[in-house]
């Protein structure tokens, strides 16, 4: 990329660089910036003040309703598809309904942080508003862990059953068997887990 426009920044995320964020650099000196935990504040600091440091932390927000909806305008969903058993290859589209996990799995890069969850009605409405628009048939919730929050899950069954959606898409999520229940994990599949 730099050889081509050597003035472009470039901007990493994500587990590994939040863990070895000067191993990253030291590795990768093309690398503008890192940004260490959470990115949403992060880009827009580093959109509108290109910081001098190359290691850019924030603190986490306490809800993640504040933050507006993707730009799913900007993304072109023909390339954007996941297997469905039964129904071949279908659009997917990813979303987020609690960020967090409070449980120190040596294997995760998302440990001990306190879950913050979103409206459920919001999120549904994104689910809707992407089926709708795009004919997204599969949703990913790239929730660290779905089922951390009991009554989380079930509001977002019900309304998610409410609608109808159900009956036209289907859901894959993370989730700790001990963060589950039997009746739990129905309500799940009646509403298209």
């Amino acid at each position: 990329i730099k050889k081509v426009k050597p003035n472009i920044k470039i901007v990493v995320g994500g587990s590994h660089v939040s863990a070895l964020p000067q191993n990253t650099l030291d590795d990768c000196p093309d690398l503008d910036y890192i940004v260490v935990g959470e990115g949403e504040l992060s880009a827009v600091h580093i959109a509108n003040d290109l910081p001098d440091s190359p290691i850019i932390r924030t603190e986490d927000e306490e809800t993640v309703d504040s933050y507006p909806l993707p730009a799913r305008h900007l993304v072109d969903y023909g390339y954007y598809k996941y297997a469905w058993p039964g129904r071949g290859m279908v659009k997917m589209d990813a979303l987020e309904s609690i960020r967090g996990c409070p449980f120190m799995c040596t294997f995760c890069s998302v440990r001990g942080v306190k879950p913050r969850r979103r409206n459920v009605k919001r999120v549904v409405d994104e689910i809707e508003r992407s089926y709708q628009t795009y004919g997204t048939q599969l949703f990913m919730f790239f929730d660290d862990t779905l089922t951390v929050n009991r009554r989380h899950v079930f509001d977002l069954c019900e309304e998610i059953i409410s609608r109808g959606l159900h009956k036209h898409v289907v859901f894959y999520a993370n989730t700790r068997a001990n963060t589950t229940t039997p009746e739990m994990l129905d309500k799940m599949i009646e509403a298209g887990f």
